[in-house]
């Protein structure tokens, strides 16, 4: 049993379980008490999360009523990398360095691969204008939650403070030993950050955010490092950026996108610890849910299937001569790549019930089929290999116990099989997930160095800079 009944001390992903029972029981009892029917279902669910337990039924109403419309085949995309993605297409080099050249590439993947981005950046970047370069509906701007009233900003605001749990042994000097589950988390974000920076990094750089200065006494020191300087944000913080801001940023942006009920897509260089957190996820799954029809099912469909995709910056690039014409030639790649976008929604849809049924595998099929003809179609050598690798995760830094009590509890709660399965469906959301590699994406990136030189004006001298940081990043594993 872990110490004192703290989920945190946990050693083991079934001590972790054992720590979060009690929230569990409560979560069970009120999904019991729910009516399948009510449309706030999903919307707490999906982004309840470490909520469940003291939210009421107007509360989830708002919840479900400030949600847009479900959209399948649909990401929820920081307003930063928006940004700068903006910035770079309009030729301005000011913001062009071998981190935003990843934000970037996310970009261009996405408006390819996704039928809608949404972000919390219409202030910065208008929709409408993104929108009109690119000849389709792209881009659904939201709000920001922290400029609002309400219950979906009271929600998200518990989610940010949930993150000071992580941080507050550190603050205070009372860390957990090596082996508990805190402990495991901290290094696993710690040892992200060490093979981006190339340079030892340890956990308080790795999580302490500049916001942390007000949540703690004595205070938490906080060093700069260069890795912040190609790494910019649009807007100002408390302080000069620091690792653990990005970290943060992270947390907050996953948060944002549960609230939405959509998969959060971050560029690699925002995120490098992604895949630790999603890998966490599975275990904790495997000792939960193993009946799960849902688990079992997407699991079914999901072995040994790949898809070959090209990396689309890389492909826009080699069809550019000037940096005009680069969104013409992402539209162009949008357009035909129209076939895929409609047949993962198919299958999105397909899997809803978590059932692999042969309709469900005939549309895998064709989902990799026409993968395979994109690749044909685009053609330029430029490919990459990814591999389905299952559901969603709520692939937060943090993933509080409070989120495990949450499944645990819809696990456990007394309803029907069927219903069970859909909220668990639900939490776990069947959108293709894909596990890059990152290293091959890297080599394209340097391989398309001296394209990206003669289009924004890159000095010849800045070009070992990109190489040196391309390949720290291609030593990571990511989900993306």
């Amino acid at each position: 049993m872990p110490r004192n009944n703290d989920p945190l001390a946990a050693r083991t992903p079934d001590e972790l379980l054992d720590g979060c029972r009690a929230g569990a029981e409560r979560i069970a009892g009120r999904v019991a008490r729910w009516d399948s029917a009510d449309p706030a279902v999903r919307s707490a669910v999906d982004a309840g999360i470490a909520h469940l337990d003291d939210v009421t039924p107007a509360e989830l109403r708002a919840l479900a009523d400030w949600r847009p419309a479900a959209a399948r085949n649909s990401v929820y995309m920081d307003a930063t990398t928006v940004g700068i993605a903006d910035r770079l297409l309009a030729g301005d080099r000011r913001w062009l360095t071998p981190l935003t050249l990843w934000d970037l590439a996310a970009f261009a993947d996405r408006v390819i691969m996704s039928d809608r981005i949404h972000y919390a950046g219409e202030h910065l970047v208008p929709a409408a204008r993104l929108n009109e370069l690119l000849g389709d509906d792209v881009f659904v701007g939201v709000a920001p939650l922290s400029r609002e009233d309400g219950v979906p900003a009271r929600l998200y605001e518990e989610s940010l403070r949930s993150y000071r749990a992580l941080v507050s042994p550190l603050a205070h000097q009372r860390e957990l030993p090596a082996g508990t589950y805190w402990a495991d988390a901290v290094r696993e974000v710690a040892d992200a950050w060490t093979l981006v920076t190339g340079r030892p990094v340890r956990p308080g750089e790795a999580l302490a955010a500049c916001e942390a200065q007000g949540w703690f006494t004595p205070k938490l020191t906080l060093l700069r490092d260069p890795y912040c300087d190609d790494l910019p944000s649009l807007s100002e913080g408390y302080c000069a950026p620091v690792l653990g801001d990005v970290t943060y940023r992270a947390h907050a942006s996953q948060s944002f996108a549960n609230l939405l009920g959509l998969p959060y897509a971050p560029a690699t260089a925002r995120m490098p610890f992604r895949h630790y957190f999603c890998e966490r996820g599975w275990q904790l799954e495997d000792r939960l849910f193993t009946g799960e029809a849902a688990h079992r099912a997407y699991r079914e469909l999901a072995r040994e299937q790949d898809l070959v995709l090209p990396v689309f910056l890389a492909v826009a690039l080699a069809g550019a001569r000037r940096i005009e014409d680069l969104w013409p030639r992402l539209a162009e790649l949008r357009t035909r790549a129209r076939r895929f976008r409609a047949r993962r929604r198919e299958l999105d849809e397909a899997l809803a019930l978590g059932e692999a049924s042969d309709t469900s595998r005939q549309l895998l099929a064709a989902v990799r089929s026409e993968a395979v003809g994109l690749t044909e179609v685009c053609g330029h050598g430029f490919s990459l290999v990814t591999k389905i690798v299952g559901r969603l995760t709520r692939a937060t830094p943090a993933q509080l116990p409070e989120e495990i009590a949450t499944l645990m509890g819809i696990a456990t709660a007394e309803v029907p099989a069927d219903l069970r399965r859909r909220l668990w469906w639900q939490c776990f959301r069947p959108e293709l997930r894909f596990l890059i590699q990152v290293r091959s994406q890297s080599r394209e990136m340097t391989d398309a160095l001296p394209k990206i030189g003669r289009l924004w004006g890159l000095p010849q001298g800045r070009a070992k800079g990109f190489r040196d940081r391309f390949e720290q990043l291609g030593a990571l594993r990511t989900l993306s």
